[in-house]
């Protein structure tokens, strides 16, 4: 058996198993994520938190250290008032640097800054240090009774330092007379950051107003003097001094390129700002954790999903692709191969109806071949051609005989209807195939081909076919051969209107034998007044009126027996444009002799401004003296006849109506049948309504017959009338109509 050739990705034990892991991972997937979403959330409002915390806590240290370096200043400048002795002085001051373990310089100094005396820690007090004590601004805030900060400076190691002093006033408080102060190494601050934070990971840094970094956890930062002032908390310090205003999470850049979690604290004294930042990687290692563990269990149930998914997959697409192989067995027309698979499911029951399906249709396919068999000899051989056309009017096929009567250039795909059927190269004018949607779009539309060198006249219908594929034949072309169908037409018509003229024979030989007698009696009187009057002249006046006596009954006499050839010549179809208010009257004098010989009263009722119709008027005059004839011999003498003419809806309709013995309801259905005749024998050949149809059919329109026995009937005729436009235009050349 033929293997598959559906690609892997497309068949359904794939798509199972797909579908089965997708199920199982994006439930948990979703959750997963939902959860480590709002615990990234948490943990960032967490570590936060904490690092505020940190920030103020250090901040709050530091301000009290200040605040204690401040209060020994003030206890110290006290106890130097008291005591006079210098050196007992210095002792003062050492005792203070005990006290004070980041400061490592004491000083005492006038009024103008000028040091008096003063310790240090590690060496012996230089006199340049003096200098560094004069500062205006240090000397103004003295003088107005508050401690003074210095701004933080940079020895020439870059360590970091600043002065703390207090001022110092008479007893009285009136007179200044200098101060006490301290220098602070920042390098000390170290030993503060120790016991605030155990992260390792964290950076805590002190930075003063103006954005240099004047305390780290890692000094070198220090030394290197860093520029901190592109971190982002240091830029939100020097623009708004808020830490408030921070946003959540405050996540960043730093200054060093680590993206980190950053926050930062003031002291209040000093207007330093003190920052905490932790990386991102360390801040969110929870998170990573929870999501390799996440990671961990989604693989786990991907690959319980995918064994389960693996059974089930392989358990329902078995049968569907032992179902599919015996399907393609079938379709490639082998035999049906006996189904092994016994299922009592769904699926088995499908292959079962599968097994009988094939069973049909294999018989069904026998049938379908009979029948094509059978279809092609009809068509093949029926005598009608067929061909189907393209919308652009191609012919896509053709059956044999219309192959044989138009030759093999109707079998080139190449080749379009008109050419043919036509033999014209231009498409023709108003083409029925061109937007129309009607099922059938034309009937009975005649050609005339001349085909070894002998006229044939076809006639053929198209119709629409409505479930024509993409790129397929669009219509149907129907051609019938009805140049014998027209020979016997015309022999028909031209029988009928013999018969029509033998029953008016004696009409018209009473028509022209009324002129003929007149003309005799003038003749036979002129010639005897000849014979009597030889030897004097004839009356001119008199002879003048006899023989324009004589001329205007011949000229009766010849109309009479024009009208007479021409209803009665054997002519070709021929179109014009026909007013039938004037076919009407010509019709109604042709039988003028027989109505008054019946005394039969005829009448007329014509609308005005009848519209004009397109056709033969030779064959609607016959049509007209049927239809009278039929009428007469259906009436008794007195009887009335009324012909109407009026126009409706797009049509000229004419009513013939007598009052005569109508027509019986057993013989209303066979009117129309060729030779069908309900008169006497020797009155009529069955031919005239059979015709009339005919004529009437061939220019587009209809004809009724109504008739109720004993009281009349009633013909009805509708042709199209031609479009205002072509009216207009032809009653300029009225003189050419028809009558």
């Amino acid at each position: 058996m033929e293997r598959s050739r559906i690609p892997w990705f497309y068949r359904i034990k794939v798509r199972v198993l797909l579908i089965s892991i997708l199920i199982s991972i994006v439930p948990a997937l979703i959750i997963g994520m939902y959860f480590l979403y709002f615990t990234k959330q948490d943990l960032e409002k967490s570590v936060q938190t904490q690092n505020e915390s940190t920030a103020e806590r250090f901040a709050q240290k530091m301000e009290f250290f200040l605040f204690r370096t401040e209060e020994r200043l003030k206890t110290t400048r006290f106890s130097l008032l008291a005591t006079p002795a210098a050196e007992d002085r210095q002792a003062i001051l050492y005792r203070m640097l005990k006290k004070v373990p980041l400061a490592e310089e004491a000083v005492v100094f006038n009024h103008r800054g000028k040091v008096e005396y003063g310790v240090h820690r590690f060496q012996i007090m230089q006199e340049d240090r003096e200098e560094s004590w004069q500062g205006e601004t240090l000397l103004d805030e003295l003088k107005q009774k508050k401690e003074y900060y210095g701004p933080v400076q940079f020895q020439s190691n870059n360590i970091p330092y600043m002065q703390i002093a207090v001022p110092i006033f008479s007893e009285d408080g009136k007179t200044f007379r200098g101060g006490i102060g301290v220098k602070v190494r920042l390098q000390s601050v170290l030993t503060l950051l120790e016991e605030v934070s155990d992260k390792k990971e964290e950076a805590i840094f002190i930075f003063d107003s103006r954005g240099n970094l004047i305390g780290h956890n890692d000094f070198t930062e220090v030394l290197q003097r860093k520029q901190v002032n592109e971190s982002f908390v240091v830029r939100h310090f020097m623009r708004v001094s808020n830490p408030k205003l921070l946003p959540i999470p405050s996540q960043y850049a730093s200054y060093n390129g680590k993206e980190v979690l950053g926050v930062y604290a003031i002291v209040p004294r000093t207007g330093w700002g003190i920052a905490v930042e932790e990386p991102v990687e360390s801040a969110f290692a929870p998170v990573r954790t929870l999501f390799f563990k996440l990671l961990a269990f989604l693989l786990l149930i991907v690959l319980g999903a995918s064994v389960i998914s693996v059974f089930l997959s392989l358990s329902f697409t078995g049968p569907i692709e032992y179902l599919e192989k015996l399907a393609r067995s079938v379709g490639h027309g082998r035999s049906k191969e006996p189904i092994f698979i016994r299922r009592k499911d769904e699926l088995g029951h499908l292959i079962t109806v599968f097994g009988e399906m094939t069973e049909r249709l294999e018989s069904q396919g026998k049938k379908l071949l009979q029948e094509k068999e059978r279809l092609d000899a009809i068509v093949n051989n029926m005598g009608i051609g067929l061909a189907l056309i393209t919308r652009d009017c191609r012919i896509a096929w053709t059956n044999p005989i219309v192959r044989e009567w138009l030759g093999e250039a109707a079998t080139d795909k190449k080749t379009l209807c008109y050419q043919v059927l036509k033999g014209t190269p231009a498409i023709c004018r108003q083409c029925t195939l061109q937007g129309s949607e009607n099922e059938k779009l034309s009937a009975d539309i005649v050609t005339h081909l001349m085909l070894t060198n002998k006229e044939r006249i076809f006639r053929h219908n198209v119709y629409q076919l409505r479930y024509a594929a993409e790129g397929e034949p669009d219509y149907l072309l129907v051609i019938e051969d009805i140049t014998e169908q027209r020979r016997m037409e015309d022999i028909a018509m031209q029988a009928d209107k013999l018969s029509a003229l033998g029953l008016m024979a004696s009409g018209f030989a009473h028509e022209i034998n009324n002129p003929l007698a007149t003309i005799q009696v003038y003749a036979e009187d002129l010639v005897d007044q000849t014979h009597t009057q030889r030897e004097s002249l004839l009356d001119v006046e008199e002879v003048e009126r006899y023989l324009n006596v004589i001329c205007k009954h011949v000229d009766r006499a010849k109309e009479i027996t024009q009208k007479l050839l021409n209803f009665s010549r054997k002519s070709e179809w021929q179109e014009e444009y026909i007013y039938l208010p004037n076919i009407c009257k010509e019709s109604v004098s042709l039988l003028s002799h027989a109505f008054t010989k019946k005394q039969v009263m005829i009448s007329t009722s014509i609308e005005p401004n009848v519209p004009y119709i397109k056709g033969d008027a030779l064959q609607i005059t016959q049509v007209f003296v049927n239809l009278l004839q039929n009428a007469l011999d259906a009436i008794g003498e007195q009887g009335v006849i009324t012909v109407e003419i009026h126009a409706k809806d797009g049509y000229v309709q004419v009513h013939v109506i007598d009052n005569g013995i109508g027509i019986s309801p057993a013989y209303v259905g066979k009117i129309y049948d060729p030779f069908f005749t309900t008169k006497p024998v020797g009155q009529g050949t069955g031919l005239g309504l059979s015709i009339c149809y005919g004529i009437i059919t061939r220019m587009g329109g209809t004809i009724t017959v109504k008739s109720t026995e004993g009281q009349g009937t009633t013909a009805t005729i509708e042709l199209p009338a031609i479009k205002k436009e072509v009216q207009d235009e032809q009653e300029k050349y009225q003189g050419t109509y028809r009558g």
